[in-house]
């Protein structure tokens, strides 16, 4: 009976002793896991508000934000041409007002609108003035105001006179001339006419045709000139 007892009392020793040892994963087989478990977490897709978003197409390539829904108000920030945009906030009849960049003010509704637009890498004030076709013997020139607007002025055309009118507005290195009047026609003929703008060489440079910068005219005369075309030039 004690040798019994005794056997017991080693046999319950040793199994108290025993370390129970799991098998683990090693070398490649451990990264492998962890790998795993990084693209789950990965997987995970942050799930971003749906936010109305609003986007510059003003001519020059940039839309003034102001404090107020008047243009007397202060300039605060600029929303430009591009695809970034700026958070809708609301309409205020004329005024959509937005927050970009921590700021939250107006910009006239004219100039933007609900999808992205291409940026702008020219400055507007580089393009107004005058702009003279290289390969023609008499003038033809662009006339491109700083309102938006321009004219086409061929001096073979009635001795000297615009031979259409229309908008003009800028896109990355492209000037854009939108007829919306033909002089010769006496009525509305919709065309659009695109140049790229080569500020080394001062040039509009097409496939078919170059437009050199030209100082004929005189600021007083560009004037005169703009004042004619105007009311065409909106139709």
């Amino acid at each position: 009976m004690k040798r019994l007892l005794l056997f017991a009392t080693t046999m319950l020793l040793a199994v108290s002793c025993i370390k129970v040892v799991l098998p683990t994963k090693k070398g490649a087989e451990a990264e492998e896991a962890a790998t795993e478990t990084e693209a789950v977490v990965e997987a995970v897709e942050v799930v971003k508000p749906n936010v109305p978003m609003v986007y510059s197409k003003a001519y020059d390539g940039f839309v003034n934000v102001r404090c107020e829904p008047t243009t007397r108000s202060e300039i605060i920030c600029q929303l430009p041409n591009g695809p970034e945009g700026a958070e809708l906030l609301g309409v205020e009849g004329k005024w959509t007002k937005v927050r970009i960049d921590g700021y939250e003010g107006y910009v006239s509704s004219a100039y933007v609108q609900s999808t992205p637009t291409k940026p702008v890498y020219v400055d507007a004030g580089f393009v107004v003035g005058a702009w003279r076709l290289v390969t023609s013997p008499f003038p033809i020139d662009y006339l491109v105001f700083s309102d938006g607007t321009y004219a086409l002025y061929h001096d073979g055309f009635m001795e000297g006179a615009v031979s259409e009118a229309g908008k003009w507005y800028l896109e990355e290195n492209s000037i854009v001339f939108n007829k919306a009047y033909d002089f010769a026609y006496s009525e509305v003929m919709r065309s659009v006419t695109r140049f790229d703008i080569d500020t080394n060489q001062h040039q509009f440079v097409s496939k078919d045709s170059n437009y050199k910068r030209t100082y004929d005219y005189t600021p007083a005369l560009l004037e005169s000139w703009r004042k004619d075309v105007k009311s065409y030039a909106k139709m």
